[in-house]
């Protein structure tokens, strides 16, 4: 099974280009996604600008997360980014 997180930021996607930076750069595998436990293997991130009722941009951050079938584990030496 897979998800998505979707995180909003208030201004323009390079602002956070270090964290960007650093989520595709960091552990491809964690043991929890928006609360819920488990192994799960970072897919990817996009961002798309939207704009708030005032016309202000917001970067919005979508991470894709798949989880290992039933109980097995992802191994974090194993990377296919």
């Amino acid at each position: 099974a897979g998800v998505t997180e979707t995180i909003y930021r208030k201004g323009l996607p390079d602002r956070y280009a270090a964290s960007l930076r650093d989520w595709q750069k960091s552990t491809p595998v964690v043991s929890s996604v928006g609360g819920v436990s488990g192994s799960w293997k970072k897919k990817d991130q996009k961002t798309t600008v939207v704009t708030d009722t005032q016309n202000k941009p917001w970067t919005k951050i979508m991470r894709h997360y798949i989880e290992a079938p039933g109980t097995l584990q992802w191994n974090s030496n194993y990377t296919d980014f």
